[in-house]
């Protein structure tokens, strides 16, 4: 669609959607949230056509969302122009989003050539592209389907037109909230108005269920407005944009089985059944952000050993080291949280093994500090508890040495409390990307 009519076709959909919900005091907050945005674009006589477009498009899933219609493309497949070149170029895009052809192998030296003339064209347009995968990874594709038989002019021209597609596709993508990281890797893969549209037609859909808790099973709804940014991070970062459709589809009977197993074993296991739903959120959010439909499942079966386990292992270690079995017991929900939480069911066995060594390791680096800097030996003895629980909660074995390091570090007398120690030293920010002890 061309940029000019956006505002007019964001316009039609607005008014089909004020339809469909006429009060807008039976929205979700999320809803209500986005329909207030469109409005205000709407009114906006300096919005920009990148952000009509991307709010057109959002609009028009959640059209569809509230109407309970399934997901479908909004976008179709690169249409022909009147310009030869670009219409070439719109027909070798279309072939890669199909992934008919691939970048994998190795370029002679004409489609080298062509590679590096089609990217110099696209950067030339949008230069900010020129460090981004997308556009690497579809200028190999170009030469590998050009080879030599494309002139390094032509292939040129053709970069510079899918450059200016691009950047159009991208500034769409970012005025819409999406996330350049998402972009920068997948843009080539996929309309981005599929991308924008999908936003939108999970929130529709969502408010479709909720509105309708008689005929739909409203714990399933509740869960999924609940991790609604994860199963959207999910559907973008895969490129799969009809996974949030499959959850909508799915996750309502995983639940319940999940609801079921765990109520059978409160007469047999009363301890694990609560285990199980102390941890339930969990497990679900775990579900959703990897698509593993069938982890509550494996949970269920194996949780009940991994419990054992523990507690047997803990017992045996009464006898050789009563102090890190008291540890571990104080600990205990924590560990087996953390392994519910990241899917390593068998992280209780590895605390176990090596929590022992990290106490020790802690305890002898303060008592190295004592002579040099008691007060910072003081602190890190009253926050020994905090440092330990961090490490069994979060699964960082180096915690207990990145906290000594960062308090050492600090200038100036130590005139902090513990309070402040423990919640803007021991506790916090947690890292980016911590998965528990499968590295030491």
């Amino acid at each position: 669609m061309p940029t000019a009519p956006y505002l007019s076709s964001l316009a039609d959909v607005c008014r089909t959607i004020q339809n469909r919900v006429p009060n807008l005091a039976l929205l979700i907050t999320e809803s209500r949230v986005f329909l207030d945005s469109l409005q205000h674009t709407r009114q906006d006589a300096s919005a920009s056509p990148s952000l009509l477009r991307a709010q057109y498009h959002q609009a028009a899933g959640f059209l569809d969302g509230i109407r309970g219609m399934g997901w479908k493309a909004q976008n179709p497949l690169f249409s022909s122009s009147d310009d030869p070149i670009k219409t070439e170029v719109r027909t070798f895009l279309g072939s890669v989003r199909r992934g008919e052809i691939s970048s994998r192998g190795v370029l002679n030296d004409g489609a080298i050539v062509s590679a590096d003339a089609f990217f110099r064209g696209a950067i030339g347009v949008f230069p900010e592209a020129a460090s981004k995968s997308f556009l690497k990874t579809t200028a190999r594709v170009w030469g590998k389907r050009a080879g030599s038989d494309e002139s390094r002019p032509f292939s040129e021209e053709a970069g510079k037109r899918a450059g200016i597609i691009f950047k159009d596709d991208y500034d769409a993508g970012c005025a819409g909230g999406l996330a350049t990281s998402v972009l920068d890797v997948k843009l080539h893969l996929r309309s981005v108005d599929d991308y924008l549209a999908v936003q939108g037609w999970f929130l529709g859909f969502l408010q479709f269920m909720m509105g309708r808790t008689q005929e739909n099973d409203s714990e399933t709804a509740k869960i999924l407005r609940d991790n609604r940014s994860s199963v959207l991070y999910r559907a973008l970062t895969s490129g799969q944009l009809d996974y949030p459709e499959r959850v909508v589809q799915g996750i309502g009977e995983v639940v319940r089985n999940f609801n079921r197993k765990a109520n059978e074993m409160e007469a047999s296991n009363p301890e694990t059944a609560r285990v199980l739903r102390n941890n339930r959120s969990s497990v679900i959010y775990r579900t959703l952000t990897n698509g593993r439909f069938d982890y509550p499942g494996n949970v269920v079966q194996g949780i009940e050993e991994a419990v054992r386990g523990f507690d047997r292992k803990v017992d045996e270690m009464e006898a050789i080291d009563p102090e890190t079995a008291q540890i571990l017991r104080d600990n205990k929900a924590s560990v087996i949280s953390r392994a519910l939480h990241s899917g390593q069911l068998d992280y209780p066995r590895r605390v176990v093994q090596r929590i022992g060594k990290v106490v020790r390791g802690f305890d002898r680096r303060v008592d190295e500090m004592d002579a040099s800097d008691p007060e910072t030996t003081r602190i890190l003895r009253n926050g020994r508890g905090a440092v330990i629980y961090r490490v069994l909660a979060n699964g960082q074995l180096d915690y207990p040495e990145r906290a000594i390091q960062a308090l050492s570090a600090r200038p100036g007398p130590l005139s902090r409390s513990f309070y402040i120690f423990h919640n803007k030293i021991l506790n916090g920010p947690k890292r980016k990307g911590d998965e528990g002890m499968g590295e030491t």
